[in-house]
């Protein structure tokens, strides 16, 4: 006989050991395994060779220059392909993005440029101790340091690409690039010179073979051989693609682009919808794009969720007016015209769309049971896949969801204004106990008028806050009785462990809000995961 649901909910769950997903996990050992093999055949390369036993006389530290030079090599040439957002995209929809998350390209992108930073601090080191130890051991005559380190190409440029790393990397800080993306946006591009100051770094051959060292007088035997390990290769051919990435996206960028409709939301939120012929096809609930206003900045790009499906015919990003370029695209597009009179003959900025691009968000669909976590504008790309959803099940199409629990967390009682409309077509469509539950949290303090309003409006119909049929819950959720419940109920309405059940079932855990937030339900999903229900966890990047 098969086990009864009470048995299988009371059954005792087995903490998870792992606060880092275990997919995660694979990723690191993979990567630290890669590191670790490219530097040591970058090393192994230089011991071995006979023919640089006159350098090798150097000791560890022309073994540390060469194995990390070879790894930074590796390395540029892969910051490139990070940043080819449209190979990724397609990738992503190849059969090997079931097994490979394409859409985490930022995530590679921060990964990479660690392993950069943390190659260049070794080789830099390397480099300085080996002009110390030619001095000390005498190996070149009449040998000037400075020279070594600033005039020859392989130092002018290392020490170039160094100065840049340091602007670049202090401009990508978390802190820094929230306040001020315009500054990051701008610096970044001083990639293009740290580029061209890689492919410079190796000639004047510097490594040289033993003919040239142990010539009398020392570099008078033309016969010596360059030892380079032509790494500026890799990073050029990246580079070729990454610059044809970009001429596609200005390409694309053309498109015909009408500003539809312009809607103030409260919270200093608008809502923009473009009319793009050609878009509606090529995109999936979930997915973001990049746009551009040339009246504001022609080099500027921002990331955008879209906030409308593939079944409504238009586009439309929700836009918070919180930064320098938000504000005057609010200003644009009339955001402070009161009057309506005032905006006969307004006209409208030429917007540019790039996209779309792959997104956790758009995996929803791949799960059986979701939780989805949004903290103010961070619902916006739940917005876009639970809009779909709502034309799946009119069209009585067959969706493989069964249940989709949505958290969202505000501060100021409007914010939940933003997409009440479509929020209560969805409560229209799924009932209570359907496929979609809403928990609407507010966390702010409200005023003694608000608290009355809502003990009077007690046990009516609609939430006085809200509107909806859901109840506004007051303060954060209590995460760990949450996903008690949760995976109960996935073992109930799965019936996992049942005789002709699965055993087991994944809860997708999707989270678009502040860092903050996104690791306190990282931990929450590996502290409740278990050998019946495990959360798998994932977050919006951009």
């Amino acid at each position: 006989m098969g086990k009864s649901s009470s048995s299988i909910e009371l059954k005792k769950k087995k903490p998870s050991r792992w606060l880092i997903p275990k997919n995660r996990i694979i990723f690191y050992i993979l990567w630290l395994t890669f590191q670790c093999v490219v530097y040591g055949y970058g090393l192994w390369k230089q011991i071995s060779d006979e023919s640089l036993s006159y350098m090798n006389r150097l000791g560890l530290s022309v073994y540390l220059s060469r194995g990390a030079g070879l790894a930074l090599g590796v390395n540029a040439a892969l910051l490139p392909l990070s940043l080819c957002r449209n190979l990724l995209a397609a990738l992503q929809e190849s059969k090997l993005g079931k097994i490979i998350p394409f859409h985490e390209g930022v995530f590679f992108h921060r990964m990479t440029a660690y392993a950069l930073l943390a190659h260049t601090f070794i080789h830099v080191t390397a480099h300085y101790v080996n002009g110390f130890n030619v001095l000390r051991f005498d190996l070149v005559p009449n040998f000037d340091i400075s020279a070594f380190h600033y005039l020859l190409p392989s130092g002018w440029t290392g020490h170039g690409m160094l100065l840049i790393m340091v602007i670049m990397y202090s401009s990508s800080a978390r802190l820094v690039r929230r306040k001020n993306f315009e500054n990051f946006w701008y610096i970044h591009h001083l990639f293009v010179l740290f580029f061209i100051l890689l492919w410079i770094h190796p000639t004047g051959c510097f490594v040289k073979s033993d003919e040239f060292w142990t010539a009398n007088p020392m570099g008078s035997n033309p016969n010596y051989q360059c030892k380079p390990y032509y790494s500026w290769i890799y990073s050029g051919a990246t580079f070729a693609l990454y610059t044809v990435e970009r001429i596609m996206r200005e390409y694309r960028a053309s498109r015909s682009t009408v500003v539809d409709k312009v809607i103030l939301h409260p919270g200093n939120t608008i809502e923009i919808r473009l009319l793009i012929p050609s878009f509606r096809k090529t995109y999936k609930a979930g997915q973001y794009v990049f746009i551009n206003v040339p009246a504001i900045s022609a080099g500027q790009w921002h990331p955008f969720t879209l906030t409308s499906c593939p079944e409504e015919p238009y586009i439309s990003v929700h836009v918070r007016m919180v930064g320098g370029w938000t504000r005057k695209l609010g200003d644009r597009l009339g955001y402070k015209i009161t009057n309506p009179e005032d905006m006969a003959g307004q006209v409208m900025p030429k917007i540019r769309v790039d996209g779309p691009f792959g997104a956790p968000a758009q995996d929803i669909t791949q799960y059986e049971y979701v939780i989805m976590v949004a903290a103010g504008i961070g619902f916006t790309p739940f917005a876009s896949v639970l809009k779909s959803v709502y034309y799946a099940s009119r069209r009585q199409s067959q969706v493989k969801l069964k249940k989709i629990h949505l958290f969202w967390i505000n501060r100021e009682m409007e914010s939940f204004e933003w997409l009440q409309s479509t929020l209560m077509d969805l409560e229209s469509q799924f009932p209570s106990g359907g496929l979609l539950e809403l928990h609407m949290h507010l966390t702010s303090r409200v005023s003694v008028r608000t608290a009355y309003n809502v003990v009077l409006n007690d046990g009516a119909e609609f939430d006085p806050v809200t509107g909806l049929e859901s109840r506004t819950e007051y303060g954060r959720p209590n995460w760990d009785k949450e996903f008690t419940k949760i995976s109960q109920e996935a073992i109930r309405v799965l019936n996992i462990g049942t005789d002709g059940g699965p055993t087991s079932t994944k809860v997708g855990v999707f989270v678009c809000g502040p860092l903050p937030l996104s690791k306190t339900v990282k931990r929450k999903c590996a502290a409740h995961s278990g050998d019946q229900v495990k959360f798998s966890f994932q977050t919006e990047h951009f």
